[in-house]
């Protein structure tokens, strides 16, 4: 949580904003329960962060965001 709040600063700790949602999803629904040393925790925080703050519950195509999938396979991410 440490990485994602020096990206996201103090607002991955207040309530309502799309970084708490995000931070929230990955400590408590993400059911890949990612270890804080994993390269892909940071990388799968800011691809539910754009989930979060782009209303992607209301996209057209929403295909693998928050599920158990590689967020390299959620719709429109690509990975290098």
């Amino acid at each position: 949580t440490n990485s994602t709040v020096s990206i996201s600063g103090e607002k991955a700790l207040q309530d309502g904003t799309a970084q708490h949602k995000a931070l929230s999803w990955i400590l408590n629904e993400d059911p890949q329960q990612l270890s804080p040393c994993d390269p892909r925790l940071l990388q799968r925080y800011i691809a539910s962060l754009l989930y979060f703050q782009l209303d992607g519950e209301n996209w057209l195509d929403n295909s693998g965001y928050r599920t158990s999938a590689n967020e390299c396979e959620w719709f429109g991410i690509t990975c290098g």
